[in-house]
């Protein structure tokens, strides 16, 4: 997502790896994206809108009984999903 020190270090080089990125994510129209990395988090989100990005750690604490993750309160609302739906749709 962010690529690193890319981020700040070479912007030209972060900003086409994130567009190239938000392409195959809008291709896939994944119902949430979940990452371990708070820079590709943020820089994938900005360029996504339409699709609500989780930190692993929150999706984890969500999947043992732990809140809903903030920004899938809306996704919720439609046909239900749960953290080990999506993890067996994506294996």
């Amino acid at each position: 997502g962010s690529a690193g020190t890319y981020h700040l270090l070479r912007v030209d080089f972060s900003t086409q790896l994130q567009e190239r990125k938000a392409i195959h994510i809008r291709e896939q129209k994944p119902d949430v994206v979940v990452s371990g990395n708070i820079g590709c988090l943020e820089q994938l989100a900005s360029a996504v809108p339409e699709t609500p990005f989780v930190h692993t750690v929150q999706w984890l604490d969500w999947a043992t009984g732990g809140p809903c993750p903030p920004g899938l309160e809306e996704l919720l609302a439609g046909p239900q999903i749960t953290p080990s739906s999506t993890t067996e749709a994506a294996s």
